[in-house]
C-alpha cells in the first residue's frame, strides 16, 4: 500500500507539471500567433486609392479638360500623394506631389489636354503613399485625338509707321502697340530703314515665335495635329518671306511656355496715305 500511495503522488505530480507545461506551450503559440497575424496584417494593408470613373481609358481632344475623381482611404495615416504623367515615347512628369496627413483624402483631378499631345496617349500614375511605408497605385489613360482648329477672321493690325497698333498678340488675338511688353507681340512688321512710309511685306516676331511658310497646307482643314506637323517637319524661319494675299503661314508662338501653334492667312495688305498701312488675316487656332 505505501508503495501504490508514492506511485499515485508522484503520477499527480508529473500530470500537473505537464500541465502546467502544455498551458506555458500554449501562451506561448499563442502569442507567437498574434505578433504573426497582426505583423502579416499591417504588411498587408496598403492604402485604397479608387479613380473614378472606373473605364481605364479616357478620350480627347487637344484644348478639352478632363476629370478624375480621387479617393483615398487608409487604416494608417497619410502621407504622400504624387500623381505622374508620361505621354508615349516621352519622359514622365510629375503633375502634382503633396503631402498628406490624415487617413482619407478627396480630390478632384482637372487636366486640361495641351495642343502638343494631339494624337498621343497620356498614362497617368496615381500613387499614395502611408506614413509607413505602404504605397497604394492606380492607373488611367488619356487617347487623345486631333482637333479641327476654329478660325477668326478680319483681324489687322498696322505697320511700323504707324505708333499705335502696330503689332499683333495671337494669344490674346488683339492688337497692340509697339511700346508694349515685347513678350505679347507675336506679329509685328520687320524693317531695317525706320523712316520707310510703306509696307515692307515682312513679318518678324519681337516675343520670339517661328514662322513656317506653308502655301500648300489644307487650310480648310486645319487641325492641330496636322499644323504641328507641318511645323514640325518644315523649315522654321525668324521671319516671313515677302508677303502676298493668299499667303499661309504656320507660327509656333514664342510667347508662352506651352507649345501652342496658329496658321495664319494673309487676306489684306493696304498701302494707305497718313500711315494708314493695315495687314489684314485670318487665323484659326
Amino acid at each position: 500500500m505505501p508503495g501504490t500511495y508514492c506511485r499515485a503522488f508522484l503520477f499527480e505530480t508529473y500530470l500537473s507539471t505537464f500541465k502546467q507545461s502544455l498551458m506555458k506551450i500554449s501562451t506561448v503559440v499563442l502569442v507567437l500567433c498574434v505578433l504573426f497575424v497582426g505583423g502579416c496584417k499591417k504588411k498587408n494593408d496598403k492604402p485604397v486609392i479608387i479613380v473614378t470613373p472606373n473605364e481605364l481609358i479616357k478620350y480627347g481632344n487637344p484644348g478639352d479638360v478632363v476629370d478624375w475623381n480621387i479617393s483615398i482611404t487608409s487604416e494608417v495615416k497619410l502621407a504622400r500623394l504624387i500623381v505622374k504623367i508620361q505621354p508615349i515615347n516621352e519622359y514622365e512628369q510629375v503633375y502634382k506631389d503633396t503631402l498628406l496627413y490624415s487617413k482619407n483624402f478627396s480630390w478632384k483631378l482637372q487636366y486640361l489636354i495641351p495642343q502638343s499631345q494631339a494624337g498621343k496617349t497620356l498614362y497617368f500614375n496615381f500613387t499614395v503613399v502611408d506614413e509607413d511605408g505602404n504605397e497604394g497605385v492606380a492607373l488611367k489613360q488619356i487617347q487623345v485625338g486631333d482637333k479641327l482648329l476654329s478660325e477668326l477672321t478680319g483681324l489687322q493690325f498696322n505697320t511700323r509707321s504707324n505708333p499705335g497698333n502696330n503689332a499683333f498678340d495671337l494669344e490674346g488675338i488683339v492688337a497692340t502697340s509697339s511700346f508694349s511688353d515685347s513678350t505679347i507681340r507675336d506679329i509685328q512688321e520687320y524693317a531695317l530703314d525706320t523712316t520707310l512710309q510703306s509696307p515692307t511685306y515682312i513679318w518678324y516676331s519681337p516675343a520670339g515665335g517661328k514662322f513656317v511658310q506653308a502655301n500648300n497646307y489644307d487650310y480648310a482643314n486645319a487641325t492641330a495635329l496636322t499644323a504641328q506637323t507641318q511645323f514640325t517637319n518644315s523649315v522654321k524661319e525668324d521671319f516671313t518671306d515677302s508677303l502676298i494675299v493668299g499667303d499661309i503661314y504656320i507660327s509656333k508662338l514664342g510667347s508662352t511656355t506651352v507649345d501652342k501653334y496658329m496658321v495664319i492667312r494673309i487676306t489684306g495688305i493696304t498701302d494707305g496715305a497718313n500711315n494708314s498701312d493695315v495687314y489684314t488675316f485670318n487665323i484659326k487656332k
